[in-house]
């Protein structure tokens, strides 16, 4: 079930970030919003069906209000640290590619194997530590140009210190690997539907406060009146469905393999920009890494 949850979660995650970078180019409503307007949108946008599941649920009896400090406090940083996420990949969206931005995911597994068993003691084997490697380095060498030599394998790391763009993308692959562990820890003081209903309307909020305090309220105003929360509502039901999906497998497995396993969506977020939005990739190099990282995906599979 692992990996039926997984896949789901990647294909409808991937399709809400081809759905952003139209919002945020503007390519879809006819004018350009700031990105992290567009992050407050999908986020609560998304919190609507979130909190309308976790009502039913609630007078079901299956979910209750959570009262544990471990959740709170876990949640609180979560929800810092991935505004903070969201902000940079929201503006690496609106300087560059989605397929230059999409491979700078491939940090965040690696690195949760060091925060992974510093914050939760959780080690992963060593097939699943090969495996959650070759995923990384397939998603990574996704973006390379031209041939494989040195050159072209260091260029995308030295693009970081000359293109905004590509900065903020690298940027954005590093708080993911903070905080997935917040999110576990505050999933198993509660319950999945809670941390996520919580976590999704505390993100929307936040960055919407961000996107007032960085061009005033006049301009947000604007947006708002412009591209009514309605316009969000696609978004917003491919985010909830990816997260239902996400949240649920942090029961399932290691934090490592997960992180790593939800990577996957980098693999639908450049077959779909290359459908949907016509960011032209190399064929044979996106099969190529394709196969990677299915091969990383089995890895895991077999070894965790």
């Amino acid at each position: 079930m692992l990996f039926v949850f997984i896949f789901f979660g990647a294909i409808a995650l991937a399709f809400a970030n081809c759905l952003n970078v139209k919002y945020i180019r503007g390519s879809a409503v006819g004018a350009a919003r700031s990105s992290t307007f567009v992050l407050g949108g999908s986020f609560l946008a998304g919190s609507v069906f979130f909190i309308f599941l976790w009502l039913v649920l609630w007078y079901a009896g299956v979910v209750t209000v959570p009262t544990a400090h471990t959740f709170w406090l876990a949640l609180a940083a979560t929800i810092t640290i991935n505004v903070l996420f969201e902000f940079f990949r929201f503006r690496a969206y609106a300087l560059t590619d989605l397929g230059v931005v999409a491979p700078f995911g491939a940090i965040a597994p690696v690195l949760t194997i060091v925060t992974g068993w510093f914050l939760l003691k959780e080690i992963p084997t060593i097939g699943g530590t090969v495996g959650i490697m070759v995923v990384a380095a397939s998603i990574y060498l996704l973006h390379l140009q031209g041939p494989f030599t040195w050159k072209t394998i260091v260029q995308p790391l030295q693009a970081i210190w000359l293109h905004k763009g590509t900065r903020y993308a690298f940027l954005s692959s590093v708080p993911p690997a903070v905080s997935i562990i917040f999110d576990k820890q505050a999933v198993a003081a509660a319950d999945p539907i809670s941390f996520a209903t919580v976590a999704y309307v505390g993100i929307g909020l936040g960055a919407w406060g961000l996107d007032i305090v960085q061009q005033g309220w006049p301009q947000f105003k604007k947006q708002i009146l412009s591209a009514p929360p309605q316009r969000f509502l696609a978004i917003g039901f491919f985010h909830f469905l990816a997260s239902v999906a996400f949240t649920i497998t942090l029961l399932m497995a290691l934090v490592p393999y997960i992180s790593a396993l939800r990577r996957t969506v980098i693999i639908f977020e450049i077959l779909f920009g290359y459908l949907l939005l016509h960011q032209r990739t190399n064929l044979r190099r996106r099969l190529y890494a394709g196969a990677g990282v299915v091969a990383g995906v089995l890895l895991i599979a077999f070894f965790r």
